[in-house]
């Protein structure tokens, strides 16, 4: 979990699977201000380093910008990764605010979600395909807490 603004912050240390919803907001919330105030996304991406992940979830209103304002390199910066360190890697992108501007283009292994619900996890799995060589039913959240 990285809250961002002019860079990232890794909180996922301080974070437990076992954290009812409320206190990961909470917790989350708790770090505004430490990571800046600007629209860095970019950031999120390039502090992974070479650590590989499966899946980015990336939660904004999609109204960012890299290094300077103006100039978005939220799509470099997962072409990179993918070059780099994780050519599957899933990027689940879901617009807070339905302002229409993605931060990537449609492509493979890209998800455009626009609006925020508890049916979130549930089109993430769908998406990935995960659960459906077992079931055509869609993995409970359960399931996704923990297998992911």
């Amino acid at each position: 979990v990285m809250p961002f603004g002019d860079c990232a912050l890794d909180i996922s240390s301080r974070l437990s699977r076992d954290m009812p919803l409320l206190c990961l907001a909470r917790e989350i919330g708790a770090h505004s201000g430490e990571h800046g105030h600007g629209t860095n996304g970019t950031a999120c991406i390039q502090s992974l380093g070479s650590q590989k992940v499966d899946r980015v979830v990336f939660l904004s209103d999609m109204q960012m910008y890299g290094h300077k304002y103006g100039d978005s390199h939220f799509g470099v910066a997962i072409e990179d990764y993918r070059r780099q360190v994780n050519r599957d890697v899933w990027l689940h992108s879901v617009d807070l605010a339905s302002y229409g501007t993605p931060a990537v283009p449609p492509g493979k292994n890209v998800n455009l979600i626009a609006g925020f619900s508890e049916q979130i996890l549930n089109l993430i799995a769908m998406a990935e395909g995960i659960g459906q060589e077992q079931s055509k039913c869609v993995p409970s959240l359960e399931y996704v807490r923990k297998n992911f």
